[in-house]
């Protein structure tokens, strides 16, 4: 066989689908390694019958994910929400304790020792990571392919950053339960800034008044001196947390040790650590320790 014939790219562009079994780390734990791997697998058979009864061909498995083509978007969807429906009847019946995450992207790829590579794979990989358990999330390329009688059943997800692209790109949720209302996304919005926050203010305990801009690159907070907001508590990590501004409102990132809690306005209390969350209208910021007990330095914002 010549070089060229194992390493070529295809004329037309394929669908893109990777199928990811969610928690399955923790069905190690509950159940054993022998019992999680009989579920594991199969699930991984039922995935791969719904892939070929649609034209699919299953590329390869990477430990508890499949990788497959696709010769339409229409194929490549219609077989993801049976895969979804299959897995949910098992759950309800008490079958299994599997739920999937699936993403579809739609490009073209290059083929080589029957497996695929190019941008358009790396772009599935990452859509698949942004899906959540029982959620299919797809591109706007694999979307502007599907036939109008399946795109009743999607809505816009989100507009993302994808690590290699310049731009983010616009990914649609498939509606694939019977009971969900279809809608339709006709548009991608003009700006992701659009009718969002214009700036956070953030006051220290000791009355300090910061203002935070959408084009501030990261507003920093710690113990350290080098920080945009400096908070003199044991508790606190040298740079304990950043706020920055993405897809149309302020996000909380914690980088810290002892993690970071933060109170909204409706008094619910959430604790991160090394996560992230998105500051909503007001509240209250503690590095290191519960807003309840910190007496010295508390942070409160407001979005506006």
């Amino acid at each position: 066989m010549k070089f060229f014939d194992r390493f070529k790219k295809g004329n037309s562009g394929i669908a893109i689908l990777f199928a990811d079994i969610a928690g399955s780390t923790k069905l190690y734990d509950k159940l054993g390694d022998t019992v999680a791997q009989q579920k594991i697998a199969s699930c991984i058979s039922m995935m791969t019958t719904f892939v070929n009864r649609h034209s699919g061909e299953v590329i390869k498995t990477i430990g508890d994910e499949i990788m497959c083509r696709f010769p339409t978007a229409d194929n490549a969807v219609t077989a993801a929400k049976h895969i979804q429906d299959s897995a949910e009847k098992q759950i309800r019946f008490g079958r299994s304790q599997l739920r999937i995450k699936i993403g579809i992207h739609y490009g073209h790829a290059i083929t080589r020792r029957n497996d695929l590579f190019g941008d358009a794979i790396n772009v599935a990989a990452r859509v698949v990571r942004i899906a959540k358990a029982s959620q299919i999330i797809v591109t706007k390329a694999l979307a502007d392919k599907m036939s109008a009688n399946l795109e009743i059943d999607m809505r816009q997800f989100d507009s993302v950053q994808v690590k290699g692209k310049e731009d983010e790109i616009v990914v649609y949720e498939i509606l694939w339960e019977d009971n969900n209302e279809h809608v339709t996304v006709i548009s991608k919005p003009s700006s992701s800034r659009a009718n969002n926050a214009h700036q956070l203010v953030l006051i220290t305990h000791a009355g300090t008044r910061h203002t935070i801009p959408p084009e501030t690159p990261g507003f920093s907070m710690g113990r350290g001196p080098q920080n945009n907001c400096v908070i003199n508590s044991d508790l606190a990590s040298r740079t304990h947390a950043l706020i920055k501004y993405q897809r149309g409102k302020f996000v909380l990132e914690d980088q810290s040790s002892n993690g970071t809690y933060v109170q909204d306005q409706d008094g619910q209390d959430i604790y991160l650590r090394r996560e992230e969350i998105p500051l909503m209208t007001r509240g209250t910021i503690s590095l290191g320790e519960p807003v309840a007990t910190n007496e010295n330095h508390l942070l409160r914002y407001q979005c506006s």
